[in-house]
């Protein structure tokens, strides 16, 4: 087979493609995924936390819900714009490190608080 003929071949069964297909699928799977995992807390016993209104006034409750959601929207719109051939990435890929940077400079910021002989308590807990 000639490379011509190759390419005739590869190049005749072309067909347009959904440009939101990949949008479509994360969006079904992510859908699919948070309510699965919703249903299994719920049936392993974890159930919700009976002092969740007392735990979402306090700022800690925001930092743990905001931190995943800081990696997973950057990583799912760096994830959609690479499942397509001719886009970009930009500068979403400087987002995804944040996070990190983030919760680093907080822990340093409380560790610096506290006196030099309770830090390593602090860092390595009580267990």
């Amino acid at each position: 087979m000639k490379t011509e003929e190759l390419i005739a071949m590869l190049a005749g069964g072309v067909t347009s493609m959904d440009t939101d297909a990949p949008r479509k699928r994360f969006q079904i799977a992510l859908t699919w995924g948070g309510l699965g995992s919703v249903v299994v807390i719920l049936l392993v016993g974890y159930g919700v936390r009976p002092d969740l209104a007392q735990a979402a006034a306090l700022p800690m409750f925001w930092v743990k819900l905001a931190f995943p959601l800081a990696i997973a929207i950057p990583a799912v719109l760096l994830t959609l714009r690479l499942s397509r051939p001719s886009m970009r990435m930009g500068k979403i890929w400087m987002a995804l490190p944040l996070p990190w940077v983030v919760i680093a400079a907080m822990a340093f910021g409380a560790l610096a608080n506290v006196s030099p002989g309770e830090r390593l308590p602090r860092v390595m807990g009580k267990t």
